[in-house]
């Protein structure tokens, strides 16, 4: 039982670091964070990072206008130019490799959505992690 609540906590500290990092990152290159954040492991491979109230003033009249699409290109834009940043991170803390990074930009409710497929490991004993849900070919209907 001591592994396992090592691990929980191991994990839990690094979403914490994850979470900082790239809130702290958004703060240093957009000039504003996030006021809420939080990250969490969908399974193994797959980081997900929930980041709130990030649009600056500017975005927040651009939607107000009408001009959500403009804000998500911008955003979509920047991050792209922002990419190695915020992979770089991610590895760094998780000593992972990301395969893929992908943000998704929210304008109601204002949400950014970090996406980060990292490279699968193995168990101690060298099978493959558990999947949560699988489902091949499955009709969901």
């Amino acid at each position: 039982m001591e592994a396992t609540t090592s691990s929980v906590q191991e994990k839990g500290e690094l979403l914490a670091a994850l979470t900082r990092e790239l809130i702290g990152l958004h703060k240093r290159h957009y000039g504003r964070g996030a006021t809420k954040a939080r990250a969490l492991f969908a399974h193994d491979n797959l980081l997900l990072v929930e980041m709130e109230d990030v649009f600056l003033t500017m975005e927040h009249t651009l939607v107000a206008k009408g001009q959500r699409e403009m804000v998500r290109q911008a955003r979509r834009t920047f991050q792209s130019a922002m990419r190695d940043e915020f992979i770089g991170a991610v590895e760094g803390l998780s000593h992972r490799r990301v395969e893929n990074y992908e943000s998704v930009t929210f304008t109601a409710p204002d949400k950014i959505l970090e996406i980060f497929y990292l490279e699968p490991t193995s168990s101690p004993d060298g099978s493959a992690p558990p999947v949560l849900i699988e489902a091949n070919g499955i009709d969901p209907t």
